[in-house]
């Protein structure tokens, strides 16, 4: 989709994820100056807020959304960051100890690299274990203004 309205305004495409790369880099930050924040973007264009898990948190479809970038020569309306609605939801922080625990350890990131590195080396064939995304989305303060199916649903 980036890529189809790239090309419509005569921009750059910057595709949501480098993926597959998970095991290629010896720590989290080595990723970090090879991609383009969506989520910074994301967040500074008001399209959500930075939750605890630090994904964007959208109004409609929580965590559960993948942004990519386009660079275009045209100015176009965008919103205004949004602070943060989380408040004293723990959902994710629940779900994944990493993220319960992230002031404590030195780099909860790299913590939950590792231990997608751990469930690849078990079967999971993506680079998100996705556990904080599945409790926002059903567990969270929001989850009854979420509109996207359950797994399973059409």
């Amino acid at each position: 989709m980036s890529r189809t309205i790239a090309d419509h305004f005569n921009g750059i495409a910057l595709t949501a994820t480098i993926g597959g790369i998970i095991g290629e880099v010896s720590h989290v930050s080595d990723y970090f100056g090879m991609v383009v924040s969506h989520r910074a973007i994301a967040e500074q264009a008001g399209l959500g807020w930075r939750g605890k898990n630090q994904l964007i948190i959208h109004e409609k479809f929580s965590c559960a959304v993948r942004f990519a970038s386009v660079i275009i020569p045209v100015s176009l309306e965008y919103g205004t960051p949004v602070g943060s609605r989380c408040g004293s939801c723990t959902a994710c922080e629940d779900a994944c100890t990493f993220i319960k625990n992230r002031e404590k350890l030195t780099d909860y990131r790299e913590n939950c690299r590792r231990y997608i590195l751990f469930l690849k080396s078990k079967g999971l064939v993506k680079d998100v274990c996705g556990k904080c995304i599945k409790a926002c989305r059903e567990n969270g303060i929001f989850s009854s203004r979420f509109s996207l199916p359950m797994m399973g649903e059409d």
